[in-house]
């Protein structure tokens, strides 16, 4: 167990030899060196660091399972729940030798100058990164309180992520999409087809930052969208796509 005032993961990983960003053991060849293992990690400290980006007031357990992948659980100011990786089939590449990371969150608090931290993380190679399954009870992202998130997205080739399901939930509406995020770093668009029932049209303004606009009411509406830039963030000015209102 490690209790530090600040914990930087890559100094501690380069003082210790390990490699962070090396292909995960089940892309390599058998007869690799595994080098530096570790089966239990415990860590409480105000301030945790990964890739220059910076968690505060963070208690974590992680564990190894017999596969070589790991369960954690986080305590964190801005997460809280479960969070486990598995690897890769044996002898895959690209994205698909990073394995699929599943979370189960009762938290998640993405401030607003964070948001592009977040978009630079799904810009990295897609060999980089691995698929991701995420449930969190309530998730914020910037200002807005969206409420239950469940998300299935995956690296699709090239430099595209395709977003298999994206459900949000909450007292005054639910929506339902997929889509994809993809071009040259830089050109990015992204592409999404949508349901949104709202049973207080009212209220969902007001949690997107229009309040008084609507007193109650109801309905559907339902679409395709896509813009240039940020996933996160709508541009105008490359807005195009079909609406139906019911």
């Amino acid at each position: 167990q490690v209790t530090a005032p600040r914990f930087d993961a890559e100094a501690w990983a380069q003082w210790l030899g390990i490699d962070l960003h090396a292909a995960p053991a089940s892309a390599r060849p058998a007869s690799s060196d595994e080098g530096f293992r570790v089966d239990y990690f415990a860590l409480r400290t105000p301030e945790l660091v990964i890739e220059r980006r910076a968690f505060h007031n963070v208690t974590l357990g992680a564990s190894r399972t017999d596969a070589g992948g790991f369960d954690a659980n986080v305590v964190s100011d801005g997460v809280v729940g479960y969070i486990g990786w598995r690897p890769g089939p044996v002898g895959s590449i690209g994205g698909t030798s990073m394995g699929q990371v599943t979370a189960r969150l009762s938290k998640l608090v993405i401030p607003a100058t964070k948001k592009d931290d977040l978009v630079g993380v799904l810009q990295a190679p897609t060999r980089q990164l691995p698929a991701f399954e995420v449930t969190v009870d309530s998730f914020e992202l910037g200002p807005t309180k969206y409420g239950k998130l469940d998300l299935v997205a995956a690296n699709a080739g090239g430099n595209a992520w395709k977003l298999s399901r994206l459900e949000v939930t909450n007292p005054d509406m639910k929506v339902a999409a997929n889509g994809e995020w993809s071009g040259a770093v830089g050109a990015r668009r992204m592409k999404i087809t949508f349901d949104l029932d709202t049973s207080d049209a009212g209220a969902t303004l007001g949690r997107f930052g229009i309040p008084g606009a609507l007193s109650r009411g109801h309905g559907k509406l339902d679409g395709n969208l896509e813009w240039s830039g940020s996933p996160f963030e709508i541009d105008y000015a490359s807005l195009g796509g079909a609406l139906t209102l019911q």
